[in-house]
């Protein structure tokens, strides 16, 4: 599979990251071609592209608008760190850039929705988890499971599911 516009320019940013403090240094250029080079997702001509931006210095601002899925702009503000770190010199620069990207990040959700599609994940994990307990688990009543989680909520007791 391919990657996508928005995976390639998550990648570009992460070579924009590289380059905030103004110095793409070596190992962050081994680093990253290493990358590029192994990683079989990518056409021949998103490799290129990706190397152009090694060679010459690229800005977040420039890439940002590109990163179109909010995973893969998430990705990007949770990688960020690591990069910033890798020269063992967090800059003033690199602050900046970081508060600025995660303030766009932030400012582009719709909260609402998010918060809703969180809880509906949840909602689906919680089913199969309960799918997969009853599995191994022999069935008991609605009435021994009322009184059991009434009992537990009281603190009288923790351990003993009815049979």
């Amino acid at each position: 599979m391919t990657a996508t516009d928005s995976q390639v320019a998550l990648w570009r940013g992460a070579i924009a990251l590289a380059w905030a403090d103004n110095h793409l240094h070596d190992d962050e250029r081994a680093e990253f071609t290493n990358f590029i080079d192994k990683n079989k997702n990518l056409s021949d001509e998103q490799k290129k592209l990706l190397k152009q931006d090694l060679s010459k210095q690229v800005k977040l601002e420039e890439i940002w608008p590109q990163i179109t899925d909010k995973m893969d702009r998430a990705h990007l503000i949770n990688i960020a760190p690591t990069i910033f770190w890798g020269d063992k010199d967090y800059s003033h620069s690199e602050k900046e850039v970081f508060e600025k990207m995660y303030a766009d990040h932030m400012a582009s959700l719709d909260m609402k929705t998010e918060m809703q599609d969180m809880a509906n994940f949840a909602q689906k994990l919680r089913l199969q988890s309960d799918i997969e307990t009853a599995k191994y688990v022999k069935p008991v009543s609605f009435i021994s499971r009322l009184i059991y989680n009434i009992e537990k909520g009281l603190g009288l007791d923790k351990d003993n599911m009815p049979s």
